[in-house]
């Protein structure tokens, strides 16, 4: 579906002009591609930059989804998918740091130690959007949102001839809808659609296939089901799985199913403790610059936090604020490695269960309702009356009526089939406008702009936060790190394009032109 969806916003002011100005400016646009987590917590920091610094904004938040704030990680409608962050650690404001659990106090939400609670994922869209409106009506008088209902596929300059007369330099190019022209834009799409590298074509053919577990009515389904094969196979063992089993396995669902989750590791991830525990922030400065000698200081930081505070995981929640610092130290072939042999343990300790669901999830295991193994897909045959005959690796045969996805998104995303994010890597007579990052998780930035794939300025305007600075970051996909990324990325972009008063139209255009020829930070 494409189309112009206008939502509660301030509108851009045109009163009088500046005292001492020939014109005043005009408000500078922003395209904003992704209306997820990502995409509206760029909205948010630009309406919030702008008003402090008097600055006319239109923000275009474009994106096929029909309400903002929600994307993968928060589309859920299962209040039994939680947040696996407290909340005290969710505001979508650097500056205030309670800023969610108000939220939730307002709305009576809250009972008890609400500073430590793991609040439903669909809740914390629902603040998002709320927390944009919030800051649109304070931003009446200088700020304009507007959420265009399209497909991104690409990103072109305008003609010459058109700039002269008012046009922006570049455009978007959407699928079925009129271009986006914009001063400036900021890609946040998110992770990749899901990986299937893994699936037998048998199975990719299947209707009894559950690609992406996080596609609208893909669990409803799969739950609801009650005429065909009970059981449900999985392949991944990480939390979406546990997710998949609270919804599939829950008090609605039929009382014959079993669920079995395969992985190469066949472990659960951690769980989060019951009370609150403290970072232990590690000082890293002389820590070595290999991945060797990386990997044994970081173990024996876990051991002594471990010993000390008789729990590991202050430990590794003290790792994540030093992660970005370590993995610069390291050139490409290590942080190859890094990811081929520790990755998967990192994010078992890093990315951890809410309580209640590590409780749900060992009830489960203790009714013999879920079985975690390491195994592997080898083939799939569909079954006339429906499900699938799965052979696994260790040579056990299952017939299921479900196989799920679980495996995560794909980590390249040369391969991901993003059309915007193809295009952005496409060979031009200048030069690829974005280079990928390492593994290709992500592009390669300046503080999030983007670079060439010489090194040098992108030719055009773009700012990548989020997942798309896995490469150069490591940890770039939680709300704690993208928030700050917003709100950096709104400081940075609003400072390189944002007319000030007193500055005149034709000066803010000359500084757009600057803007999109010289590297910036």
């Amino acid at each position: 579906m494409t189309g112009v969806r206008p939502v509660r916003r301030g509108s851009i002011r045109r009163g009088p002009q500046a005292a001492g100005t020939a014109a005043a400016a005009p408000p500078v646009r922003v395209a904003v591609v992704g209306a997820g987590a990502a995409g509206t917590l760029t909205a948010l920091h630009l309406v919030r930059g702008a008003r402090a610094r008097g600055t006319l904004l239109e923000v275009v938040v474009v994106d096929p989804a029909a309400e903002l704030g929600r994307g993968t990680a928060f589309g859920t409608t299962d209040d039994r998918h939680l947040l696996n962050v407290p909340a005290v650690g969710m505001s979508a404001l650097p500056d205030r740091s309670q800023h969610f659990v108000e939220w939730r106090r307002q709305r009576g939400a809250s009972v008890g130690n609400d500073l430590h609670v793991f609040a439903p994922r669909r809740e914390y869209s629902r603040y998002l959007e709320d927390t944009l409106w919030e800051e649109l009506r304070a931003a009446a008088d200088t700020v304009r949102l507007e959420h265009r209902r399209a497909w991104v596929t690409g990103i072109e300059p305008v003609a010459p001839g058109s700039v002269a007369t008012g046009s922006r330099p570049w455009r978007l190019v959407c699928h079925g809808a009129r271009p986006v022209e914009a001063d400036a834009f900021v890609v946040a799409t998110g992770l990749p659609e899901a990986g299937t590298a893994w699936a037998p074509e048998s199975l990719l053919r299947s209707s009894s296939f559950v690609v992406d577990p996080w596609a609208p009515g893909a669990l409803e389904a799969v739950a609801r089901d009650r005429r065909g094969l009970a059981d449900v196979l999985v392949v991944g063992s990480g939390l979406t799985m546990v997710d998949v089993a609270l919804t599939v396995l829950g008090r609605t669902a039929r009382h014959d199913r079993r669920l079995t989750a395969v992985s190469r590791s066949g472990l659960l991830p951690g769980a989060h403790a019951d009370r609150p525990l403290p970072a232990a922030v590690p000082d890293v400065t002389d820590w070595p610059h290999d991945l060797e000698g990386i990997v044994a200081r970081a173990t024996r930081h876990l051991h002594e936090v471990r010993d000390g505070a008789g729990d590991w995981r202050p430990a590794v929640d003290g790792l994540r604020f030093r992660v970005a610092e370590l993995w610069s130290r390291l050139e490409e072939p290590e942080r190859a490695e890094f990811l081929t042999r520790y990755a998967g343990p990192w994010g078992r300790l890093r990315h951890r269960m809410p309580p209640s669901s590590a409780a749900r999830v060992d009830a489960f295991r203790a009714a013999g309702r879920l079985e975690v193994r390491a195994d592997r897909v080898v083939d799939a045959r569909c079954l006339g009356a429906g499900g699938v005959r799965v052979t696994l690796a260790s040579g056990e045969v299952r017939e299921v009526g479900w196989v799920v996805n679980c495996t995560g998104p794909a980590l390249d995303v040369r391969a991901s089939g993003n059309h915007l994010l193809a295009d952005l890597l496409r060979p031009r007579p200048d030069g690829p406008l974005a280079s990928a990052a390492t593994a290709g998780m992500g592009l390669r930035t300046h503080g999030g702009r983007l670079l060439a794939a010489d090194g040098g300025a992108s030719a055009a305007p773009v700012w990548v936060l989020g997942a798309l600075r896995r490469g150069e970051l490591l940890e770039s996909t939680a709300v704690p790190e993208i928030r700050v990324q917003a709100q950096q990325v709104a400081e940075s972009l609003l400072g390189t394009f944002g007319p000030v008063p007193g500055r005149t139209a034709a000066s803010a255009a000359a500084g757009r032109e600057v803007g999109v020829a010289v590297a910036t930070g």
